[in-house]
Order: structure tokens, then C-alpha cells, then sequence
């Protein structure tokens, strides 16, 4: 997959939700595009591994940075729950919202799927090939928990540093109580397997072209 065609998709996406916004004379979605921004920057965060393949340090402050905004990516999945929120509207038809919150949904997931195969290269070249699947793996899953703090505790990636110890305390309260939060367990595992079984459906296809 080039990163050609993901720009070429990330400016579709960016079209449609100005064209809405330019049609109807109304901002009532132009918060997608900051969603979209960020799912751009995990992008960029990869892109600068392998110029600082030898410098062990920067690299993996590189990498620590693109595992904070990985998941701003997947998240504009979740922008699909706006769909039920759409009132009727005469001036665009309803098909039209459809089409927009789907485009950023897909170019999210694929902004991130472009992220995470530079980033597992990166990996294999370190470590073993097993150990990089593993190791992707297992923060793909965990990036699942990474959406539902952004989708519902309303967490930031840079809350990292913002409002760090009421970031801790959330998810201290998770582990230590978890069957009062099933729900967000199930979230979690669920769209991290969303993830991490689109990675590796998109990684084997491509390498499946290769051959």
C-alpha cells in the first residue's frame, strides 16, 4: 500500500466534510477534521523511524510518541455513532452523512494500518519476526482501551501530560475493579480484535501481492 493513496483518500475524506459544511452553511461536523489530523500524526510519527534507525534514544522517544496518538486513528470508527444522532435534513440527503462518516471511519483505520506496518518493520529489523507480530499484536489489542478513553472518558493523548494523575486514577480503577467495568472490557478486547485482525488481514494481503 502506498502512502500515496491514503493521502489521496485523507483529502477525499477532507472534501466531503467541507463540501457539507460549504453546501449547508453549517459547522455542525467540522470537528471530523481535527479527529482526522489526529489520526494523521501517529503517520508522521513512523515516517521518522527509520531516519533514526541508529540513534537508539530518539528512536524510541519516536516510538513511545506514535503509540500515544496510534489510537486517534482507529477512533474515528467510533465517530460512527453520530449517525443516530442526524436529524433529517432537507438541504443533504441522509446517504451523504453516510458516505462522510464512513470515508473518515475507513481512512482512520487505514491512516493507523500505514502507522503500524512501518512501525512492525521497525520491530523485525531489532527483534525476531515472531517476536515484532507478538509484540504489534499485543498494543493493537491495547489500543482498544486507548479508544474507549477517548470515546468515553474523554481523554486526550497529550492528557498524558496534562492531567496525568487523573489519567492513572481512571485506569487504576479499571484494573482494580474490574467487573464494575465489564462494558469497558468488552469495548476494549472487542475493537482492539477489530484492529488487530484488520492489520493482519491488510499486512497478509499485501505481502501476499509481493510474492
Amino acid at each position: 500500500m502506498k502512502q500515496k493513496s491514503i493521502w489521496l483518500l485523507t483529502a477525499f475524506t477532507f472534501l466531503l466534510s467541507i463540501s457539507r459544511i460549504i453546501y449547508t452553511s453549517n459547522l455542525h461536523f467540522v470537528w471530523l477534521n481535527w479527529n482526522l489530523f489526529l489520526a494523521i500524526v501517529p503517520l508522521l510519527f513512523s515516517a521518522y523511524l527509520p531516519k533514526y534507525e541508529n540513534k537508539k534514544i530518539k528512536w524510541l522517544i519516536i516510538l513511545m510518541s506514535w503509540a500515544l496518538f496510534f489510537p486517534n486513528a482507529p477512533y474515528l470508527v467510533t465517530d460512527l455513532m453520530y449517525l443516530a444522532k442526524i436529524k433529517p435534513n432537507l438541504q443533504i440527503p441522509f446517504w451523504y452523512d453516510i458516505i462522510m462518516l464512513s470515508s473518515f471511519a475507513l481512512t482512520g483505520l487505514l491512516l493507523g494500518f500505514a502507522s503500524a506496518k512501518i512501525v512492525f518493520y521497525q520491530l523485525k529489523n531489532k527483534i525476531s519476526k515472531s517476536w515484532a507480530f507478538g509484540s504489534i499484536g499485543f498494543y493493537l489489542m491495547l489500543s482498544g482501551y486507548g479508544v474507549y478513553l477517548g470515546r468515553f472518558g474523554r481523554y486526550n493523548s497529550w492528557d498524558v501530560i496534562a492531567q496525568p494523575i487523573n489519567l492513572l486514577e481512571e485506569i487504576a480503577d479499571t484494573l482494580i475493579h474490574p467487573f464494575h467495568h465489564k462494558n469497558v472490557y468488552l469495548l476494549s478486547i472487542l475493537f482492539g480484535s477489530l484492529v488487530c485482525l484488520i492489520f493482519y488481514s491488510l499486512y497478509e494481503l499485501i505481502e501476499h501481492q509481493k510474492k
